[in-house]
């Protein structure tokens, strides 16, 4: 093997120095440290295994997470605000009989629509499969974002129950209320019978108060609806009664007072069934859809919050929530 050269002047290279001092370019710039040499492999193989730890547990988590719910939050946003358009349009407590007709016709025609928006968003949720890797799916926020599909599913099952039952509910008062007219007709003649002479009166209100009873035993009341059904036809029997006493009751300045009572006892009975009539709410609310409609609601409540933390705690982006 040849010496080396100074590749300043010439001369011949003692281990690697040149006699005369003069720095060699060629040692300066490509020479390196064995020890150098043997750690920069390493440093290239850790920023590796940093991105590919970073990839998996972190990115593709959040990102499976943002894929899993942000199409999911927003349907059920919109499958919530139709909930609770159809729910909502079928007051609580008492109101008036008209009101509540009125009420209950928007309930009816709303239920349908959002039934079927819920399906769809049901449906879309079901093909929507969370991303199920070993290591990976058990990486926030991506069990959380399961944990809210799971609830989202349990939602649109309880909502699709509880739409079906005000549907049906409503769908009754709406048939009921029909009878209200005619209700309405026996109280005006009431309003004008005469003590001394009610048998005009009382020969037009009798049919008319007969159609009333037809018309409600008609009917089929659903559950919810069968203890409120029967108060309604035993209000409107009461009423009948009350019109055969008028018809067979004595004149004269004798029977005069008990005329009068009678009289006032059906007028009574009317404004009963008016007030039972507002009350089919919350005689429905009061048995089995009461608690169906709160554990909906709930569910609504929990997943909306869990949604929100989602988005501020864990920073998911994208995310909808009902209302906004």
């Amino acid at each position: 093997m040849s010496p080396g050269l100074c590749s300043v002047c010439g001369a011949i290279l003692h281990d690697g120095a040149c006699p005369n001092g003069h720095p060699q370019r060629a040692v300066r710039r490509g020479y390196a440290p064995p020890h150098r040499r043997r750690i920069f492999p390493w440093v290239v193989l850790l920023l590796i295994l940093a991105g590919v730890a970073y990839t998996t547990l972190i990115w593709v988590p959040r990102t499976a997470a943002g894929n899993l719910m942000r199409p999911s939050s927003q349907e059920f946003a919109e499958a919530v605000e139709a909930y609770r358009g159809a729910v909502g349009a079928l007051p609580p407590g008492a109101t008036d009989p008209q009101v509540l007709a009125d009420l209950a016709a928007t309930a009816v025609s709303a239920a349908a629509p959002a039934r079927e928006q819920i399906s769809e968003a049901s449906v879309a949720l079901t093909e929507r499969e969370p991303l199920d890797v070993p290591i990976v799916s058990g990486r926030p926020p991506l069990p959380e974002a399961v944990e809210i599909r799971e609830l989202m599913t349990e939602f649109y099952t309880g909502a699709q129950q509880a739409l079906t039952s005000v549907e049906v509910a409503s769908g009754y008062i709406t048939e009921a209320a029909a009878v209200l007219p005619a209700l309405a007709s026996v109280e005006e003649r009431m309003q004008t019978a005469d003590p001394d002479n009610p048998e005009v009166s009382v020969s037009a209100a009798i049919p008319v108060a007969d159609q009333l009873i037809a018309d409600l035993q008609a009917l089929t009341a659903p559950e919810e609806l069968g203890g409120y059904h029967a108060a309604l036809l035993t209000i409107a029997q009461r009423i009948r009664d009350g019109l055969d006493a008028l018809a067979s009751a004595g004149g004269g300045q004798a029977g005069r007072p008990v005329i009068a009572a009678t009289i006032r006892s059906v007028r009574n009975e009317i404004a009963a069934f008016r007030q039972t009539f507002g009350t089919a709410p919350r005689q429905a609310r009061g048995t089995g859809l009461g608690p169906l409609l709160e554990e909906v609601d709930a569910l609504a409540v929990q997943i909306t919050e869990r949604l929100a933390a989602l988005r501020d705690t864990h920073g998911l982006d994208g995310i909808t929530l009902p209302g906004e």
